[in-house]
């Protein structure tokens, strides 16, 4: 024969002093502490003792999550190129952009002192009689 049982799961329960201790808030209310695992004391009616576990277990959650956002952003920084990395890929860039402009078929020079420029540059290179683009 099935036997159901009655157990709610616990409101609450939290550990402190290295899981020497636990308080229990069962769903009836009972509030309740053990020691080394063993019934202790029955703390029910002491809100003290019930803030503090409350307390405690808001606190133990915020460092669990603050941990998580810890590590989350050390693996993010690893995965993020270093500033050698990114020198490196600078350095290409430059190094085919000067073999661009040493190899094109115009002898124009380009100007790279602003985004403007830039544009006329490309527009002149190009042959395009476009609008200049809209300012922002």
């Amino acid at each position: 024969m099935e036997t159901k049982s009655n157990v709610l799961p616990a409101l609450l329960s939290v550990a402190a002093g290295g899981g020497k201790y636990t308080v229990t808030q069962e769903a009836s209310g009972r509030l309740s502490a053990s020691r080394y695992g063993e019934p202790w004391r029955d703390c029910t009616g002491d809100n003290l003792v019930l803030c503090l576990a409350q307390d405690l277990s808001e606190a133990l959650g915020e460092v669990a999550r603050l941990k998580r956002a810890r590590s989350k952003a050390e693996e993010e920084m690893r995965a993020a190129p270093d500033e050698a990395d990114l020198a490196t890929e600078l350095q290409k860039l430059l190094k085919t952009m000067k073999m661009w402009r040493e190899n094109w078929d115009a002898p124009q020079r380009f100007e790279t002192s602003d985004t403007d420029a830039a544009v006329r540059d490309l527009e002149r290179v190009a042959g395009a009689a476009s609008p200049p683009c809209p300012a922002t």
